[in-house]
């Protein structure tokens, strides 16, 4: 069923706004529009989303459930309840106490861009490798956002555990995927080893 309503327009721009605002989770939504782009991981960029979701909170509450589809109505009920929970758990800021956060958000970047299946592979890799130039920022975001004295014992162990196989997909099965004897192999076997030690 194809749904033309003004709501499903406001909720069109929300997700639109809500993927630019994360294009890694974009990518992992299965939206392509930001393959390229990492998710900004600095202070600014954790302040900017949290304030996007603060913008629209207001809006969806703010609109009366029975003017409304009833499928429309459960979609408003989730986004309010997505909105809220993120709400709740913000003065947590995770971001200053997690630091698995910032060497995931690099491989999640790498593995579902080029886990898509939408484009030939060594366009899905070229625009792996544009993001990837850019993983020293979430490197540099960790050392400025993260607080030692606040980081739990147990995110940092699992942060641990998690970071050798981060490093091993890095290290082997992306730059392995890469045409031979081209520019773009060249390009991941030298990038590749470097973000895999910073993981």
């Amino acid at each position: 069923m194809v749904r033309d309503s003004p709501f499903a327009a406001l909720v069109d721009e929300f997700i639109w706004q809500r993927h630019r605002s994360d294009p890694v989770l974009a990518t992992i939504q299965g939206v392509h529009d930001f393959d390229g782009v990492p998710t900004d991981l600095s202070a600014d960029g954790f302040v900017a989303r949290d304030a996007l979701a603060e913008h629209w909170l207001p809006r969806f509450e703010g609109l009366d459930p029975y003017s409304v589809t009833v499928v429309d109505r459960t979609d408003r009920s989730l986004i309010l309840a997505a909105l809220h929970g993120e709400r709740v758990l913000r003065p947590f800021a995770a971001w200053r106490k997690q630091p698995g956060l910032y060497a995931d958000a690099v491989v999640r970047a790498a593995y579902y861009g080029a886990l898509r299946d939408e484009l030939p592979l060594e366009e899905r890799l070229a625009l792996v490798a544009r993001r990837l130039a850019r993983a020293p920022e979430a490197f540099a975001a960790a050392r400025a956002n993260l607080e030692p004295a606040e980081v739990p014992a147990i995110w940092l162990d699992v942060a641990l555990r998690s970071a050798p196989g981060g490093a091993a997909f890095l290290r082997g099965p992306l730059v392995a995927q890469a045409p031979a004897d081209t520019a773009l192999a060249r390009d991941l076997a030298e990038m590749l080893p470097a973000l895999a030690a910073a993981v």
